[in-house]
């Protein structure tokens, strides 16, 4: 519980594990890491930052301080936004008037890409091209990835009130898991001993 509430007390070294605690906030671990990449850059420490949220948080005043802050200093940070087009409840349509999420970028000095989220190889290789490009002074990159919330938000949420089965089952089509396993099954890269040990564990289930 005092792990979750984010009390630096705790027994997870940031330092160890190069990963920041979780808090609960929507969108104010966005100027926590471009203050952690620009000190990293005053000290001269090669370093870059990544910081995920959702679409939901680009509403949130602390997503426009830290895109502002990153585009003006210049700080080797990647912005990565999982648009699954609904922030609980609320459609992105009813978040923004913007075209893309990716477009809000441009207005703070920064590269915004869209990218096929449920993609893994897609993902991977623009957040490679991001890390370079930062790793190489050329400053923060804003990726909004394309993806899809299965099921609800939370316990307390009921995705049934708000949108189709259809919907859903039509995104259930592009499952990133399900996608990767057929491209490496192509390419002759899918160990068949993965597909047995799920089966084995889906009968003693």
């Amino acid at each position: 519980m005092s792990y979750w509430r984010g009390l630096p007390n705790r027994d997870w070294d940031v330092h160890k594990y190069r990963m920041n605690i979780t808090t609960v906030p929507i969108a104010n671990q966005l100027p926590h890491a471009v203050g952690h990449a620009y000190a990293a850059q005053l000290s001269g420490e090669d370093l870059v930052t990544a910081t995920y949220f959702g679409d939901g948080a680009t509403s949130e005043n602390d997503f426009h301080s830290g895109m502002n802050f990153a585009g003006v200093w210049n700080v080797p940070t990647v912005f990565i936004c999982a648009n699954n087009l609904w922030a609980i409840s609320v459609p992105v349509h009813m978040q923004t008037a913007a075209r893309a999420l990716a477009d809000k970028a441009i207005g703070y000095g920064t590269p915004g890409r869209q990218v096929d989220g449920m993609d893994v190889l897609a993902m991977y290789t623009a957040t490679r091209e991001a890390v370079d490009r930062a790793r190489n002074g050329g400053g923060p990159t804003f990726i909004e990835a394309m993806a899809y919330r299965f099921g609800a938000h939370a316990t307390a949420d009921d995705a049934r009130l708000y949108r189709s089965e259809e919907e859903e089952q039509a995104w259930r089509a592009k499952d990133p898991i399900e996608r990767l396993r057929k491209f490496l099954i192509d390419h002759g890269k899918w160990p068949s001993e993965i597909d047995d040990r799920s089966a084995r564990r889906s009968q003693t289930r």
